[in-house]
């Protein structure tokens, strides 16, 4: 038994660790609480709920590019060169 196991760092080890995730991810599925109830149904239902977050994204974008604040920051980041650090 390797050392993360029994130090509980991790529940287990896979040998093919994408067969595991997909595992995993089955056990998991069917108890969300945004599950699809019929894929077939879901999709559009989800698409357009996406789809209507997006437009209000960007509508709110829009609208806040029209303020001071925006064109001040637009500004300042086109003056002021980026500073790296590290190697």
């Amino acid at each position: 038994m390797d050392r993360s196991v029994e130090n509980r760092l991790c529940d287990g080890l896979a040998d093919d660790p994408r067969a595991a995730a997909h595992a995993l991810a089955a056990e998991i599925a069917p108890h969300s609480p945004r599950r699809p109830l019929h894929p077939g149904h879901a999709t559009a239902a989800l698409l357009s709920e996406f789809s209507g977050a997006i437009d209000h994204e960007r509508s709110e974008q829009l609208r806040l590019m029209g303020t001071g604040d925006f064109r001040e920051e637009s500004s300042l980041d086109r003056r002021r060169a980026p500073e790296f650090f590290g190697s």
